[in-house]
């Protein structure tokens, strides 16, 4: 298998399908520092710029096109302009590529507000066109907290597949093997942590904040922790046995001295610093941001992916969050990746 990737950001179509031995035939990406890491990662593999600009001959032919193009104008975080007033709109940019190159397979993701972008119509304008290019498609929601990663994000992956065999592209995307396990095992972990906290409340003399609601899917720590918002990556954990709880890939935990962070002490409050972070800690609990490397890890990379020199000098953290927050989650991609190579091995042996 043969693909190509843009809107490549750090690359995780590459990371997620390094397994089944793919061949990236080129990457694009336009941001200079996302750029960056995939020169550094990938240095021979062709990075082109603006995809908009890759013809046919460009580069060798491709039995699949990946991307992720940019979503703020579909995310309920922004304002949803969608595909109206742009005039560069990277979506419908995509599909003209897809028609150019004509791969067998394509796969498109985006945020879950795509769907309800201007009622559902911008969403149903890509389907539209990228059907009228001759590819059978399905699409469905994926959250990475169902494939085993330690955060809750919503995702919708478009499938297609050139040809009228719409049954194809449905047995791959609705094929649930390994979703069932994980997401058991999440909600197993939800139901012991939520369970753990109450205990500890209990044999506590003090009340115990940080118990955690049943509803709220415990994923990034095996003890009490709370994740406030996407921009802003807190962690706030309870520091009575006077450890600190790092994210990893296992879920397990890690202590100070593993964390390499010095104490220095100011009246009842504790400021924590390392590299990386910079914590506050009180009698009773710590607030931390997440480190680069532990969004890596929640996202499934490799340790220090973004960890690359830039313009020079050691990449600065804000441009790591950034990439990786833009980046897609890799068992996601991988789940996808192994499900198409299998139904190419089916219908090679058809």
């Amino acid at each position: 298998m043969i693909y190509g990737s843009v809107c490549s950001g750090i690359e995780s179509a590459s990371v997620a399908w390094a397994p089944l031995k793919w061949k990236c035939a080129f990457l694009s990406e336009i941001n200079p520092f996302p750029r960056a890491v995939l020169q550094h990662r990938f240095p021979y593999t062709p990075l082109h710029g603006d995809f908009r600009t890759i013809e046919p001959d460009t580069f060798i032919p491709i039995d699949l096109l990946v991307g992720g193009t940019p979503c703020q104008r579909f995310s309920r975080a922004g304002l949803r302009l969608g595909m109206k007033h742009d005039r560069e709109n990277l979506a419908l940019e995509f599909v003209r590529l897809t028609a150019r190159l004509r791969p067998n397979y394509l796969l498109w993701e985006n945020v879950e507000g795509v769907l309800s972008s201007n009622g559902g119509m911008d969403f149903g304008s890509l389907i539209g066109a990228l059907g009228e290019c001759g590819y059978s498609l399905a699409w469905r929601v994926f959250d990475a907290q169902d494939f085993g990663l330690p955060q809750h994000r919503a995702r919708v992956f478009v499938l297609g597949y050139s040809g009228t065999d719409l049954g194809r592209v449905q047995r791959i995307l609705f094929n649930t093997s390994g979703l069932q396990e994980h997401s058991q095992k999440r909600q197993t972990q939800t139901e012991e942590t939520a369970t753990n906290a109450r205990t500890r409340s209990a044999r506590s003399s003090q009340p115990d904040a940080l118990a955690l609601n049943p509803k709220i899917t415990h994923t990034l720590t095996t003890r009490g922790l709370r994740h406030c918002g996407a921009d802003e990556q807190l962690i706030v954990c309870d520091t009575w046995n006077d450890d600190i709880t790092t994210i990893s890939p296992s879920l397990h935990t890690q202590s100070r001295a593993q964390l390499n962070l010095g104490l220095s002490s100011a009246s009842e409050t504790h400021v924590l610093r390392s590299t990386t972070n910079l914590a506050f800690r009180s009698e009773r609990y710590l607030v931390r941001r997440a480190t680069p490397r532990e969004c890596e890890r929640l996202m499934g990379l490799p340790d220090d992916w973004t960890d690359v020199p830039f313009e020079g000098k050691p990449a600065p953290d804000w441009l790591r969050f950034r990439a990786i927050g833009n980046a897609m989650a890799v068992p996601c991609v991988r789940w996808i990746g192994e499900r198409i190579e299998q139904d190419l091995l089916r219908h090679k042996k058809g």
